[in-house]
């Protein structure tokens, strides 16, 4: 009795069985494959081999199989759900272009005319008959002196920026943290800092007075250190009084206005 079977799937079938063919068929698979054997092995070992090498294939041609056919049925559902996702984008990106032309136009309605209030002054809004408010002024930001329309200037220790884009102002003016002043009293609380020690130290070892260690008496050698003796009298006093708040706050250093 003959069989005949397909060359290639007869082998892949998930039911198939490859004790019903010939050693000569085995040994054709695994050469199609070229996958390696001795030629000495009898039909059980061919068949181990079979089993070792070629069936873990299957499940891999079925999954192959599966992800063919569903790329070729999934065009169809995808077109018929197109078209409702794509208005539905759609109609969420209108929604939000028209909610932010209401709130610019709101806004700019609200804020243009409007000027930083004097420093004496709070902010206030006036409501016009056709209901929307719009601002008087606005109030005048942190660290900024302000008067009539302008922001005028800032606190000490501190740079004023506004914006070039004339009609954008007065909202952009603001008050920005002076670097090299803020670097000049990070000196001069370091220098402080070090003679605070150095005269704790004679005081401790009865070299030195208690007096020595008054934020007056403290002025005197630090005027003497070659970083601080270029700036004015103002800048000096300015710079010291800056590091003193500074000082109060460490935790290793006591200074004293007066005797106690």
């Amino acid at each position: 009795k003959y069989f005949t079977m397909n060359s290639y799937k007869d082998y892949m079938d998930p039911g198939f069985q490859p004790q019903i063919i010939t050693i000569a068929r085995l040994r054709e698979i695994l050469d199609a494959h070229n996958i390696h054997y001795t030629g000495r092995e009898k039909k059980a070992g061919l068949i181990r081999i079979f089993n070792t090498q070629i069936r873990p294939l299957i499940p891999l041609r079925e999954k192959e199989t599966g992800l063919t056919l569903t790329s070729e049925i999934k065009p169809d559902s995808y077109s018929v759900r197109s078209s409702p996702r794509r208005w539905s984008i759609t109609f969420r990106y209108g929604v939000v272009f028209v909610m932010l032309t209401i709130l610019i136009g709101f806004l700019m309605n609200y804020d243009l005319g409007a000027s930083f209030c004097d420093d004496a002054d709070f902010s206030n809004v006036s409501v016009n008959y056709d209901g929307v408010p719009k601002a008087t002024c606005i109030p005048c930001p942190s660290h900024v002196h302000c008067s009539k329309d302008n922001a005028i200037s800032c606190d000490k220790g501190f740079i004023l920026v506004s914006s070039s884009i004339q009609w954008l102002k007065p909202f952009t003016s603001r008050c920005i943290l002076d670097l090299s002043l803020a670097r000049k009293v990070k000196m001069y609380t370091e220098l402080l800092k070090s003679i605070v020690a150095e005269e704790t130290g004679k005081f401790e070892c009865e070299n030195g007075l208690r007096e020595n260690l008054l934020f007056q008496n403290l002025l005197v050698p630090l005027r003497n250190k070659k970083l601080v003796i270029m700036d004015t009298d103002q800048d000096f006093e300015m710079f010291t009084r800056l590091a003193l708040e500074y000082l109060k706050s460490d935790d290793d250093v006591e200074v004293t206005y007066e005797k106690e």
